[in-house]
């Protein structure tokens, strides 16, 4: 196996990465390398630290008799699966393993990728064979392994700590310090110390108190989990704070990376005899926490599940330290409260799947948990969601706020259970501190910093994108998604966000599905800014998105408009609230486009054409009910979708747009061959319906009116 690129390849990638670069980033990342080459033979043995039981700080656990029935039987059920081989990634995706698993081997597309070269060598965004590096670092996330010892821990087996230890071991043995795939990443060793200090921990308490067990079978299993302690905990926090993100690159890996740190120091003090202070990690880790969410709670990097995944971060390290009795910075708690508020308020589920419930989150999405502390894994965000809006039911103030607490979260209360055992109740207190930021007209909730306006009544729940491209001069994980709109109807997702696919496997996928073209979102094919120069490199970002109301003769806001502008010209949405035939409450989305031309010079023949793509989901059924008509179906859901404006629809399968043929309906080659495609989850690629408006460059505006469906309302 070659793992690494061609020659231009190479070269390309590290001439746009070198732009995205200050001159202080450029010194430290000659530092990182001079520190590769000092560390090429593994963990200076001279630095090796013991850690004996008496003079660690485990952390608290709760008393597994406590445990509630609910988390008794799904962590039973996952351990017999785990025990069989069927593991789950990504929250979502069960495949067969060998047992213990082949750490190298990508298992959704069978290939073994197994290498003892030094890490730092290794190029692990270019594997063979169409595997995936996130593949790989799943297993060594050692997620299953943490839901098998949750078993352990709750349901009194010893013997598959045991197993678990086994594995541990088995991973130790294959992926020495430096070597392999494990180690080329500073958030993949800062992930398995989070994951560590809770296995520890729960062992531990395990062997302690099984009294079938002999003193000297205690002692023995004591005296192997100290041995692995000491080759996991040292060699992975040296790797991780010598090798952490920095500059542009210092997105959530670096809240990873500091977070393990934090946690291993606090539980582990000796490990400071390496030279890495616990006060110095706080310091840069709460540090962190400000500069990576805005001052209305959302997560910079302009993805939702890295906004939870970033935020779990922070609760882990807030939790660890209150415990611990180090005073946390208020700073931090205050973005915490409003990140849980930015969580709660952002999340839709979409209980009609059979393998889980959804929330269509937007910008790259690669379904990660910090900790699987959850009752069902592919629930995680509204279980996160759930247990934010959580109380004390003896409290009369918290009996009140549950009587306006929307009918989702009501619904899936008894999703919190897992969350309440393993942390207690979310903090009442975070519950008063202020969002100042935050804006309020009527039922929708705009969070202007981060850049998201939501809407929810009893019937709709809207998520629209008013944010900037992403975070730092790489945006890494923004899509070209400014002024998308994100549809449920009656709790059903009806309009989405296309997703991900993978992060390396189908680069081209990947590519297509950030693109403008399969948002739900107004474009044209000139349209080339931002630019893409990477699989987490853009250039040219386009300016943050503007809002304002929108309001009736009387004052009454009845909707909101929303502008960006590109270097191509400016594209504007405005999303009214309107009452239709029959009384019926919709939706009017009135798209405007003004000065646009081909940044580049380039001619704009008479086939070009303005584009609204709107995606839905694969299990969606759309007909054309009339020339500027369609009936849009799913779960049990039915809208109609009316256009005013645009000029003709390709819908579906259809190979020419509707009415005219003249204009093109696709942005390149892969937007014909590709179009339709979505993925519901990391690595999940599937095909879904769609409705693509066409209208010519010179039309202005067109209008697309969404209606709940009757037959007195089909015209």
């Amino acid at each position: 196996m070659n793992p690494s690129r061609t020659k231009n390849e190479k070269w390309s990638w590290y001439w746009n990465r070198l732009r995205a670069m200050s001159p202080t980033e450029m010194s430290l990342r000659a530092l990182v390398k001079w520190r590769n080459f000092q560390d090429r033979h593994g963990f200076p043995i001279q630095q090796l630290v013991s850690l004996p039981d008496e003079k660690n700080c485990y952390l608290p656990n709760p008393d597994p008799l406590q445990a509630p029935e609910s988390l008794k039987t799904a962590l039973a059920q996952e351990a017999e699966k785990i025990l069989k081989g069927r593991w789950t990634a990504f929250s979502r995706t069960t495949v067969q393993v060998n047992l213990p698993p082949k750490w190298f081997r990508d298992d959704w597309v069978g290939v073994d990728q197994t290498t003892d070269a030094v890490a730092f060598d290794l190029n692990h965004r270019n594997l063979d064979e169409g595997a995936d590096i996130k593949w790989i670092w799943e297993w060594s996330r050692w997620v299953p392994i943490v839901r098998l010892v949750q078993n352990a821990y709750i349901n009194n087996r010893s013997d598959q700590a045991l197993t678990a230890l086994e594995w541990l071991e088995d991973w130790v043995e294959k992926n020495p310090p430096y070597r392999g795939w494990n180690w080329t990443s500073a958030l993949e060793s800062g992930m398995r110390l989070i994951q560590w200090r809770w296995l520890d921990g729960w062992m531990r308490q395990i062997w302690i108190r099984d009294v079938s067990l002999s003193d000297g079978e205690k002692t023995n299993l004591l005296e192997r989990l100290k041995v692995l302690r000491e080759n996991i905990v040292a060699p992975h926090v040296w790797a991780t704070w010598r090798r952490r993100s920095f500059g542009s690159s210092a997105n959530n890996h670096l809240l990873g990376e500091l977070t393990g740190t934090l946690l291993a120091l606090l539980v582990y003090p000796e490990v400071q005899k390496l030279g890495i202070s616990l006060q110095q990690v706080k310091r840069q880790w709460e540090l962190e926490m400000v500069r990576q969410f805005s001052p209305d709670g959302g997560n910079r990097e302009q993805a939702l599940n890295y906004h939870l995944y970033s935020w779990e971060f922070g609760w882990q390290g807030w939790w660890a330290l209150k415990h611990s009795g180090v005073q946390c910075s208020a700073n931090v708690e205050s973005i915490l409260a409003r990140g849980a508020f930015f969580h709660r308020e952002m999340i839709e589920g979409d209980h009609s799947e059979s393998w889980g419930a959804l929330t269509w989150p937007y910008g790259d999405s690669d379904d990660a948990l910090a900790t699987p502390t959850l009752l069902h894994e592919n629930r995680a965000a509204l279980e996160w969601k759930s247990w934010m809006e959580s109380s004390d039911e003896s409290d009369p103030e918290d009996r009140s706020r549950n009587d306006h607490i929307d009918h989702d979260t009501k619904q899936n209360f008894q999703d919190d259970e897992s969350l309440q055992f393993w942390y207690g109740t979310f903090p009442k207190e975070w519950r008063k501190i202020a969002n100042p930021g935050l804006e309020r007209l009527g039922n929708w909730v705009i969070f202007p910093d981060s850049g998201y306006a939501v809407y929810r009544d009893a019937d709709w729940f809207l998520r629209w994108d008013l944010s900037p491209l992403g975070y730092l001069s790489m945006a890494a994980h923004g899509h070209a998604d400014a002024l998308h709109l994100s549809v449920w109807y009656r709790g059903v997702a009806m309009f989405v966000d296309p997703g991900t696919g993978a992060y390396y496997a189908d680069k081209e996928l990947r590519t297509y599905l950030a693109s403008w073209s399969v948002h739900n979102t107004p474009t044209a094919s000139f349209i080339r800014s931002p630019q893409r120069l990477g699989p987490f490199l853009w250039a040219r970002h386009h300016a943050k998105p503007t809002w304002s109301s929108i309001q009736d003769s009387e004052g009454q806001v009845t909707g909101l408009r929303g502008e960006v502008q590109l270097e191509e010209g400016k594209l504007t949405r405005c999303i009214i609230k309107s009452a239709f035939d029959g009384g019926k409450i919709g939706w009017e989305v009135k798209d405007e486009w003004s000065g646009l031309k081909d940044s580049t010079n380039s001619t704009i023949d008479d086939g070009t054409a303005v584009l609204s793509h709107w995606q839905t989901p694969s299990d969606t059924v759309i007909q054309r009910i009339s020339p500027d008509s369609m009936k849009i179906q799913r779960q049990g859901r039915c809208l109609k979708m009316h256009a005013t404006g645009w000029q003709g629809a390709l819908l579906d399968e259809e190979s020419s747009p509707n009415k005219i043929s003249h204009l093109k309906p696709f942005v390149s080659e892969q937007d014909e061959s590709r179009i339709g495609t979505i993925s519901p989850a990391f690595r999940r690629v599937e095909k879904g319906p769609f409705v693509r408006w066409i209208a010519p460059l010179t039309a202005g505006s067109g209008i697309i009116h969404l209606i709940p469906w009757d037959e007195s309302n089909v015209s």
